[in-house]
């Protein structure tokens, strides 16, 4: 949780209040482990402070992600979820029974298949998102667990 303080601070910065309906946004955002979508994290932010709107919740994850901490995420489901996933590149794994989401770091090199795109192309990458799609080591140990007599 250390990095609430420098998110804070960031938007301070860029000249947003910070709320106790902003910190409550922060805190769920700070703990889940899975994607939610803006209504999931609207209802658990009311959990904590029942004065949360949903435009404060849309205009911080905006602000989120202009910050580079949040991600959108493609469910499984269909729609999307946000997950913070901390200051640097990063990556994702989303388990497709559970729905967790794991974050690791993205400094393996993808210039190669950017390189590529560009030649057979024309297209400019600016920027890309790698979210992997699978099942976790819980899930997995589940799974064995199940398959067992």
């Amino acid at each position: 949780m250390k990095d609430i303080h420098l998110i804070m601070q960031a938007l301070r910065e860029r000249g947003y209040r910070m709320t106790a309906a902003r910190q409550a946004i922060l805190n769920v955002l700070l703990t889940s482990t899975r994607p939610l979508s803006p209504a999931e994290l609207h209802r658990k932010a009311r959990e904590a402070y029942r004065g949360v709107g949903l435009v404060t919740v849309y205009r911080t994850i905006e602000a989120l992600i202009d910050l580079g901490v949040l991600r959108r995420v493609h469910r499984e489901d269909g729609c999307h979820g946000y997950v913070y996933v901390g200051y640097g590149h990063r990556h994702i794994a989303v388990c497709r029974v559970c729905g967790k989401v794991l974050i690791f770091s993205g400094t393996e090199d993808v210039s190669v298949l950017e390189e590529k795109l560009e030649k057979e192309t024309g297209f400019r990458v600016d920027d890309h998102l790698l979210q992997f799609v699978g099942v976790c080591a819980e899930c997995q140990a589940k799974e064995k667990e199940g398959a067992k007599p």
